[in-house]
């Protein structure tokens, strides 16, 4: 095991310890600004599946508050569609 491990001596740890604080400021934190969320309106979520958004551009703390609108909305099911009868087969 000794040869896969490396003891640390005290002396080490002290002076490497300001090095990895410095490195980490300089790191900048995560930023998802190439993405840009939406704040979505919960009254106006459309019921038709082509014209919903898809969940991940939506904000991140809206994301169950739209999948609750979703479901109290329910099922799509359009009720004004006018569809012509055809002749099929001489019935």
């Amino acid at each position: 095991m000794k040869r896969f491990f490396k003891q640390k001596l005290s002396h080490e740890t002290t002076t490497e310890s300001p090095k990895e604080g410095a490195s980490n400021s300089s790191r900048e934190p995560f930023s998802s600004t190439s993405v840009k969320k939406t704040i979505v309106d919960l009254n106006s979520v459309p019921s038709d599946p082509a014209q919903k958004n898809n969940i991940s551009e939506c904000h991140p703390n809206q994301v169950d508050e739209i999948r609750r609108a979703y479901l109290l909305k329910g099922p799509c099911q359009p009720r004004n569609h006018d569809f012509p009868k055809k002749m099929i087969e001489n019935k």
